[in-house]
């Protein structure tokens, strides 16, 4: 299981769960975020004007938001090298609430969520890869010399979390991952 690849992944790893407020991890994070991006890549940050509380490790959330960045420049980069056109990244944030057939059709319970997008306009993601995405040691990027545990991780995490992830992608558009995890009221 996906949980097992992570806890295996993870064992040197102290994780320390706490309440995270995303928006002022988001911007703590933004330098280091900016760093991996390419010439000809923009980073635009959407966050809510509302606070948005969660449970979770900050580690993982940061590891979570640096996967995605760094697969979103790596499509843009794709994309890029047939086309031409310059790169953008979205990270933003908003508050949801699912009501019960929202809810289960995501495989969540109803109740409130912060949920976090990150936004590419890169070459997009195969319907066939679409599929496979999330599986361990699944990768695009082989020839980048990616190992294939980014977007497991990804999906691990947030699951760990009571959440769930959405991929939207379209061919020579981009792609949009959509993380709903419970929210928090502040303490």
């Amino acid at each position: 299981s996906v949980i097992r690849q992570l806890a295996a992944v993870g064992r040197d790893e102290q994780i320390e769960p706490e309440v995270l407020h995303l928006n002022v991890l988001i911007r703590r994070n933004e330098p280091v975020l900016r760093r991996l991006l390419r010439e000809g890549v923009a980073l635009e940050l959407g966050l809510s004007a509302a606070p948005l509380y969660a449970w979770g490790d900050p580690g993982q959330v940061t590891r979570v938001l640096t996967n995605l960045v760094i697969n979103a420049v790596d499509a843009i980069a794709e994309r890029a090298d047939r086309a031409g056109r310059a790169g953008l990244i979205r990270i933003a944030t908003r508050p949801a609430h699912l009501d019960e057939g929202e809810a289960r059709a995501l495989g969540l319970a109803p109740g409130r969520y912060a949920v976090l997008s990150v936004s590419d306009n890169g070459q997009g993601i195969a319907e066939e890869d679409l599929k496979r995405l999330f599986q361990p040691h699944y990768t695009r990027h082989r020839a980048a010399g990616r190992h294939g545990l980014g977007l497991s991780v990804v999906y691990g995490i947030v699951a760990q979390n009571g959440g769930t992830v959405l991929v939207d992608s379209r061919l020579g558009v981009g792609t949009t991952f959509t993380l709903y995890v419970p929210a928090l009221d502040p303490a």
